[in-house]
């Protein structure tokens, strides 16, 4: 879109903070990219294991899901969160199908766009992953503003900086001095303090009073003309 700056971002897990966070992006209609971990809802939500070693991450129900990301887009980030490239090759087939599977199966829709575990990956990994049809997979790397998007490969599209980068805004405007996509990610779960809540909102409210912004999701990316 000529003349504006595409905002995209990712957000990896299903866990209990999203359900603020997507509070705040309702509020100021930003449209954001939730990566699922297919295998780890359940019937109530539940906790294994501490962000910081004092936070318990809790993974939201199964009933909580279809209504808290309507609107949306619901990607894939496989079905129990391991280093694919680890894994055996009919395993990675098992994670990327299933994963898709369950997830349609909850949201009714298509789904698409695919996360890497752990960020990691390697060449087989890719090509299990475009020999199944997904449009694009996020990688966590950090790319220069001109090779976010398009990426070379869509199965290594990469990542401007972290929503709590000391560095958001100094990126921010190397994208609007140079055009291209502005692309931010995180965990829900990374909000431990009042303070980054509202830091957090104050970011959301600069970007969408921005006349140049165009807030768009992952797979809009690669699939808008």
């Amino acid at each position: 879109m000529p003349g504006m700056i595409q905002v995209t971002q990712s957000w990896d897990d299903g866990v209990h903070d999203d359900v603020r966070l997507i509070e705040l992006l309702r509020k100021y209609r930003a449209k954001a990219t939730f990566n699922l971990i297919s295998g780890a809802h359940r019937a109530e939500r539940f906790s294994s294991w501490k962000y910081q070693d004092t936070k318990p991450v809790f993974h939201l129900a199964l009933s909580e899901l279809v209504e808290l990301y309507r609107g949306f887009e619901v990607a894939s980030h496989t079905v129990t969160h391991p280093h694919l490239e680890q894994l055996p090759p009919e395993k990675v087939a098992w994670e990327l199908a299933e994963s898709r599977k369950q997830l349609e199966d909850i949201f009714q829709q298509p789904v698409r766009g695919f996360a890497y575990p752990f960020g990691t990956f390697n060449a087989a990994v890719k090509e299990e992953i475009r020999r199944q049809g997904y449009v694009y997979a996020r990688t966590a790397r950090r790319l220069p503003v001109r090779d976010v998007y398009p990426p070379a490969d869509p199965m290594e599209f990469g990542i401007t900086t972290w929503f709590s980068s000391d560095k958001f805004w100094d990126e921010f405007a190397r994208v609007k001095q140079a055009g291209g996509v502005f692309h931010f990610i995180g965990h829900s779960y990374e909000f431990v303090s009042e303070t980054m809540w509202s830091e957090f909102e104050a970011k959301l409210a600069r970007l969408s009073a921005d006349p140049e912004v165009c807030w768009t999701t992952n797979l809009d990316l690669f699939t808008s003309a």
